[in-house]
């Protein structure tokens, strides 16, 4: 999830978005998710992932950002079985989100 929109919502999606963030300068138009982009800041060429939203706002992600991404991926799977995971695994919409929320206290819903 990025600011408020889901950019992901199962594990396949999810392993794609972490593998354009690993390959970063090999990426190219036809990833799903991330576009390699050069922009033109203090008048030194940078690269950088783009990330457009469906409001139209781009984020732009740097090398270093996206290697500490995959880095974090990689270390939070440490120790868990990945077939149980899949087992498990439920799509994330934000119906499930909000009820999750409630269930464990971080969202009072009013009626």
């Amino acid at each position: 999830m990025v600011e408020d929109e889901f950019i992901t919502s199962n594990m396949a999606d999810t392993i794609l978005f972490k593998e354009e963030l690993a390959l970063f300068n090999y990426g190219d138009k036809q990833n799903k998710y991330l576009f390699p982009s050069t922009r033109t800041i203090n008048q030194e060429n940078v690269y950088s992932l783009e990330l457009t939203l469906n409001s139209g706002k781009k984020i732009y992600i740097t090398k270093s950002e996206a290697k500490a991404m995959v880095g974090l991926w990689n270390m939070s799977l440490q120790g868990y079985s990945f077939a149980r995971l899949l087992e498990f695994e439920k799509e994330q919409t934000l119906e499930t989100w909000t009820l999750a929320l409630e269930a464990n206290g971080y969202l009072q819903l009013v009626e």
